[in-house]
């Protein structure tokens, strides 16, 4: 048998063949992306829209963005908000990072609040008890976060946070209470890619996007990563994900939306979202939902709104 190499023209064909498959793929992502979008939009009415980014988890390379709602231009790296609580992952894992920091199995006493600060207790969304690093996660306790972010100093954690890739004001502008309520994801202003960039180091070991520079050491990040799919538990945060045969790593988040004409939080208009990195054993996607002052249907969470969302779109995506 005489065996026969390729030719020019048979790898040229295989290329084309397999960039068409891969671009009917993401028109896949794209159309359910959009579908799920416009969905939030009909049930909950976000005043100032919805934005939907499906990105390849090791490059932050975006597969799918949708922006509905807006002045028509994608504003996914122009929209800038406080994200709330899906922050965490960042502050957490720099306090983990750091030598003087918190471990993955560090301690808090959770009482439904926080207290060792300047002004007002800082609220959690209940009382925990005594709780792990893990379970900050899983459970999205403030009172664990502030706790865990109190073992950094001011210039650390903005140094942390810098090499995410996010623009933090320097610490000798922060308040007292900043360190705390930045960990918590208010007093910080991102974009929806910046979220979706940082969110690489957990999917590459440590590394941001496409290897640029080693922002946590590897076990600190895969560590995040199994605290976000623990999220995902029955008790979990992010129960509502409804994803089967596949291990999701997940995060909601809802914050205050600051009101720049009276200089104060609104009591009524919020920011929901949630982000997830999947398969967990080897991050293949990163999906970010974010939606802008929900006004109809009672629900203004990340984990009521987002995290459904989320999984719908996971759902087509492993299907496809």
């Amino acid at each position: 048998m005489i065996n026969v190499k390729p030719t020019k023209c048979v790898l040229l064909l295989f290329l084309l063949l397999l960039s068409l498959f891969s671009c009917k793929a993401e028109n896949k992502i794209q159309t359910i992306a959009q579908q799920v979008s416009e969905e939030i939009m009909e049930q909950y009415e976000p005043l100032e829209g919805v934005m939907t980014l499906v990105a390849d988890a090791k490059t932050g390379e975006v597969i799918a963005s949708v922006d509905l709602g807006g002045t028509g231009d994608n504003r996914s790296e122009t929209y800038t908000y406080e994200p709330g609580s899906v922050f965490k992952i960042f502050s957490i894992s720099s306090a983990m990072f750091l030598p003087n920091g918190i471990t993955s199995d560090s301690k808090f006493n959770c009482e439904g609040f926080y207290d060792k600060v300047k002004g007002n207790p800082i609220k959690c969304i209940k009382v925990h008890g005594e709780i792990d690093t893990g379970d900050i996660i899983k459970y999205s306790c403030y009172s664990g976060t502030c706790s865990a972010v109190e073992t950094v100093t001011d210039k650390e954690l903005h140094f942390m946070l810098s090499q995410f890739g996010f623009r933090v004001l320097p610490p000798e502008e922060w308040s007292e209470r900043s360190k705390y309520t930045v960990a918590l994801g208010q007093g910080i202003a991102v974009t929806v890619k910046q979220m979706v960039k940082a969110a690489t180091v957990f999917a590459n070991h440590g590394m941001l996007g496409a290897g640029e520079m080693e922002v946590v050491s590897p076990k600190v990040a895969d560590d995040m990563l199994l605290m976000m799919e623990k999220a995902t538990q029955p008790d979990g945060i992010a129960r509502l994900h409804g994803v089967k045969d596949c291990r999701v790593a997940i995060v909601p988040g809802t914050a205050q939306w600051y009101d720049p004409e009276t200089k104060t939080y609104s009591d009524n208009k919020f920011v929901a979202s949630a982000l997830a990195i999947f398969p967990v054993e080897e991050p293949r996607y990163i999906v970010y939902n974010v939606v802008l002052h929900p006004s109809k249907g009672g629900i203004t969470t990340g984990t009521g709104i987002c995290v459904p969302a989320v999984g719908k779109i996971i759902n087509e995506v492993i299907r496809k």
